[in-house]
């Protein structure tokens, strides 16, 4: 297993991922575009949803 399988990741670090600011990561987060999953307080990131990410599979535009 590499390190992408074993953490949530903030949306901090997304962002920095996908290279955007924070801010563009919460406004995706907020508005369902980034599927993330809520522990405690904090919003996550699964594995398998920035596996998506990064490979293309995962639209983040918005759109239809």
């Amino acid at each position: 297993m590499t390190d992408i399988e074993n953490k949530l990741y903030t949306l901090p670090e997304v962002a920095k991922l996908l290279n955007v600011c924070d801010t563009t990561a919460w406004k995706m987060a907020w508005n369902g575009v980034l599927p993330t999953v809520k522990i405690g307080k904090r919003r996550m990131v699964t594995p398998i949803t920035l596996k998506a990410i990064l490979a293309g599979e995962l639209d983040l535009s918005g759109e239809n």
